[in-house]
């Protein structure tokens, strides 16, 4: 629609004003709303986190807090427990995660491994959920459940 497939493109022309930068930014996060909300009822309401990973996921605030806002409905909230990221995952809020990926290693299960993207709730009985918390919790990083 805009002629690239650069995210950090997309976010700056919604800053500059880009009309349509802005939409596909809106469309994009719309895209993003239909999939949380789809798995969130699929599960039940079962849900531990909605977690950010991957390029877009990691690094664009914009789309995090506007995904957020979309789905604060369904308990879904940003706070500033955020704001020191020197862990693998870090808390965004009370049910937010962001989770650092490195797409170059594979091996070790992590709460999104076999999922790309950048938005994924993570159900309370996955199994590989639990690895993944367990293993966290023992590296030291700032994930605490």
């Amino acid at each position: 629609m805009v002629g690239t497939t650069d995210f950090w493109k997309v976010v700056q022309g919604t800053r500059d004003g880009d009309e349509k930068m802005k939409l596909v930014f809106d469309m994009f996060v719309d895209r993003i709303v239909g999939y949380v909300g789809n798995y969130f009822v699929k599960l039940g309401g079962k849900v531990d986190a909605l977690t950010f990973s991957g390029g877009i996921g990691e690094k664009s605030e914009e789309l995090r807090k506007a995904v957020i806002d979309k789905v604060a409905c369904l308990g879904f909230n940003l706070d500033d427990s955020g704001t020191n990221r020197s862990g693998v995952v870090t808390r965004l809020g009370p049910r937010v995660l962001l989770v650092k990926t490195n797409e170059e290693v594979r091996g070790s299960p992590t709460p999104c491994e076999g999922q790309s993207g950048f938005a994924h709730l993570v159900p309370p009985s996955s199994s590989r959920w639990q690895r993944s918390v367990h293993k966290i919790k023992g590296s030291g990083s700032e994930y605490r459940t």
